[in-house]
């Protein structure tokens, strides 16, 4: 299957597979988005956004929630559009920054550099899967 990257809906629909094939579906990611601002070293960014929720559940027990919830925007730099599989690993390296942080990770545990061991073990955990197959 051809996968193409050129648009921000192609970016969500590659995140929303990946998401759901490699991360169990869990990563609350609220945006994915091609963007000219980050500089020219930067491939990507993830940053955690916070959401207020607050809804009911009145067929079940009546109940009111009304609770935040932290959901991460991720920005992907323009540039990578002519580059699909680099972007596509930029995805997947985002998306292990977002999962880190969601399962509370920070410092050098969230660190991409070769100090961090839980950010590279992960990652080498996707390429055992399946993730970067074709890419490299």
């Amino acid at each position: 299957m051809k996968i193409d990257l050129q648009t921000n809906a192609d970016l969500q629909r590659f995140s929303r597979a990946a998401n759901k094939r490699y991360f169990g579906g869990k990563l609350p990611i609220a945006r994915i988005q091609f963007t000219a601002k980050l500089g020219n070293h930067c491939h990507g960014k993830t940053r955690v956004q916070k959401y207020h929720l607050a809804f009911r559940i009145l067929a079940i027990h009546g109940k009111e929630y009304d609770e935040e919830v932290d959901c991460y925007h991720i920005e992907i730099n323009t540039r990578l559009r002519r580059w699909r599989d680099l972007c596509m690993m930029t995805v997947y390296h985002e998306m292990v920054h977002a999962e880190l942080d969601s399962l509370g990770f920070r410092g050098k545990e969230l660190s991409c550099r070769k100090s961090g061991t839980r950010f590279n073990q992960r990652m080498v955990e996707l390429a055992q899967a399946g993730a970067f197959n074709g890419l490299w």
